[in-house]
């Protein structure tokens, strides 16, 4: 019998010891991670309010003392009955019909489950989210899940509005409707304005997509990180259902 070869040179040892170091990288690693993790911005946890997923709500799933007509789920192509307020620095169309018909706070909301009640909720949640009340909002109206967690961090640090400057709706379309998912498309005037790129036409179109959740429309935000697609120039108004009122 030869001799016996030194211990940390047998192969039991040495898979051992290989097992041990792989071990201790992945522990490593696992513990970076988690640190890392710790230093993520957080979006704010939705809020306690009207449309949390706390709060109380009556047989319909819509939240206590929400009641619209949802009968009529047609487009409409005139403009319906309006009256304007001023949100921040814009006007904005609302209806005593399709919403919004509660207020809590900054919180303008109960909006009809109707392509009329999707585009007056695209246009006032879009408003609210130009204010310095934002964080409120997006507690509140945009889509709960990663989408907006993800909106709510990146702007986690800012103190002012969140949302893209924006001025007075002028008009809209309705490209895709579903009780449970509306794609807007907005029409905006946009003399006066300064903060936009596109700003050298007389309008600029947006698209914002809003769902159906918690018994009230709640826009969801893009891959971007925005609540509405990029800004485009509108050569003008033909197309779209302008507001009167």
């Amino acid at each position: 019998m030869g001799p016996q070869s030194a211990f940390w040179k047998q192969q039991s040892w040495i898979i051992s010891a290989m097992f041990f170091a792989v071990v201790l990288v992945v522990a490593a690693f696992a513990a970076l991670v988690s640190a890392g993790e710790d230093q993520i911005p957080r979006g704010p946890a939705v809020v306690a309010g009207p449309l949390s997923a706390e709060a109380p709500r009556g047989p319909d799933g819509r939240p206590e003392g929400c009641r619209t007509n949802d009968g009529d789920v047609t487009v409409p192509t005139v403009s319906p009955r309006i009256e304007w307020r001023p949100i921040g620095a814009m006007r904005v169309p609302m209806s005593t019909t399709a919403g919004p018909l509660r207020e809590d706070g900054p919180l303008l909301w109960c909006f009809a489950r109707t392509p009329e009640g999707a585009v007056l909720a695209a246009q006032v949640i879009v408003a609210q989210m130009s204010t310095r009340d934002w964080r409120a909002v997006a507690g509140q109206q945009l889509v709960e899940g990663r989408a907006s967690e993800f909106y709510a961090a990146l702007h986690s640090d800012s103190e002012d509005a969140a949302g893209e400057p924006v001025t007075d709706f002028a008009g809209f379309t309705v490209p895709s409707f579903t009780p449970d998912l509306a794609v807007v498309k907005l029409l905006l005037n946009t003399a006066g304005a300064s903060s936009v790129n596109v700003l050298t036409a007389s309008y600029a179109s947006t698209l914002v997509t809003v769902v159906w959740q918690g018994g009230d429309w709640k826009v969801l935000p893009t891959s971007a990180a925005t609540i509405s697609t990029s800004w485009e120039t509108a050569s003008g108004n033909n197309g779209f259902v302008l507001w009167r009122g």
